[in-house]
């Protein structure tokens, strides 16, 4: 196999010639808009992402199929007694629901097996009609956001 130097020498010139006849490009004139361009430190973590992606064969990160699903707002009634969780459970829904906030996670916390426990008394009271009106399912939360102590509420809109 020969290279392109063994070439030259074959006899033609051709690439010699045609190396010969290339020019430089030169300076290449540049409009100035009248604002300093911004240096690497000024740039925000927004702005870099948003470069990135829109580089050839860029993909945006996919969700996992295990992944739990995002949540809007959460409660924790951990250590409130019944009449207390009660009062704040329906404040916090009325106004998740008013900032159009659609996905809630509420965490009561796995209790110690009693019959008025907070896990066995949310359910309930989001069953009731004052509440029911304004949702739209409750599913057991994913292990990661507290499994068997915390419940996802998906509301209606507002």
């Amino acid at each position: 196999m020969t290279r392109h130097d063994d070439d030259e020498d074959a006899g033609d010139g051709g690439w010699r010639d045609y190396k010969k006849s290339l020019k430089p490009l030169g300076a290449v004139a540049v409009k100035r808009t009248g604002t300093a361009p911004q240096k690497p430190d000024q740039v925000t973590i927004k702005n870099r992402v948003a470069k990135d992606m829109l580089k050839p064969g860029h993909r945006a990160p996919k969700t996992r199929a295990n992944d739990p699903p995002p949540v809007d707002g959460r409660l924790d009634l951990h250590g409130m007694t019944l009449t207390v969780a009660h009062k704040v459970l329906v404040r916090f829904i009325e106004r998740q629901r008013a900032a159009d906030e659609r996905r809630v996670l509420i965490i009561t916390g796995k209790g110690d097996g009693g019959t008025e426990t907070l896990r066995t008394q949310v359910p309930r009271w989001l069953a009731a009609p004052q509440i029911a009106a304004q949702i739209l399912s409750v599913k057991a939360a994913d292990k990661r956001h507290g499994g068997l102590g915390a419940l996802y509420v998906h509301l209606r809109k507002g």
